[in-house]
């Protein structure tokens, strides 16, 4: 009798760890979506900083030494912070993936011990 409540209870636990597995679930969904969005950003960062190059050498290449010369720190400054928010962008997508990866084996994990427990218990239950 024992046994029956001790399985009863543990199968209570199980089907009330179920909702947060599924909101753990979403929460893997929206980090995807968010590593998707990370990638178009990351692109287009990617495509900003080559065309401001190509402008930056163009300009360079057109005007006076004079006028160059005071935008040419600014310009650099720019070249450097877009440089570090595409890196920070792309580090942020390998955290992400990292994260989701170590969650989806957990969670496979997971299912697959409350599904081991799960099977032996039932075999245990109805050899009574």
């Amino acid at each position: 009798m024992k046994q029956r409540h001790d399985d009863t209870h543990h199968y209570q636990q199980i089907m009330s760890a179920l909702p947060r597995a599924l909101a753990s679930e979403q929460q893997t969904s929206k980090l995807k979506a968010l590593k998707t969005k990370l990638h178009e950003i990351a692109s287009n960062s990617n495509d900003a900083i080559i065309t401001f190059e190509l402008s930056y050498s163009d300009f360079s290449a057109k005007s006076n030494p004079k006028t160059f010369a005071s935008l040419e720190k600014s310009a650099n400054d720019l070249v450097d912070c877009a440089n570090n928010l595409h890196r920070t962008v792309i580090e942020t997508i390998n955290q992400i993936d990292s994260c989701t990866s170590v969650i989806a084996e957990t969670r496979a994990e997971w299912r697959e011990s409350q599904l081991g427990i799960t099977l032996s218990r039932e075999r245990e239950w109805y050899s009574f």
